[in-house]
């Protein structure tokens, strides 16, 4: 009974992933980073502003950083299915 139950959580764990990715590839819905919205507000409020510091690498294409945000949410979403089963399974037992 609980190796079912699993293996259906299973399941639908890694349908939504996959859709979750697939979804990031192909839909533009035009959403924009803080990061992005911050240094637009300073160089409104203060044009003459250089920062301190500069990125490390940055993806050269939308196609990778859409693909980095998406591998992003996917691990994101995975760890907090993990950590809400292994919750569960603790409380399973102690009762």
């Amino acid at each position: 009974m609980k190796d079912r139950r699993l293996l259906r959580l299973s399941l639908v764990l890694v349908i939504t992933l996959l859709l979750l990715l697939f979804l990031s590839f192909g839909l533009d819905l035009g959403f924009e980073g803080s990061d992005d919205r911050a240094v637009e507000l300073i160089l409104n409020t203060n044009p003459d502003y250089t920062p301190w510091l500069s990125n490390l690498w940055e993806p050269g294409s939308d196609f990778m950083e859409k693909l980095l945000f998406g591998l992003q949410v996917t691990l994101g979403l995975a760890l907090g299915v993990y950590f809400y089963i292994k919750l569960k399974a603790v409380q399973d037992v102690s009762r």
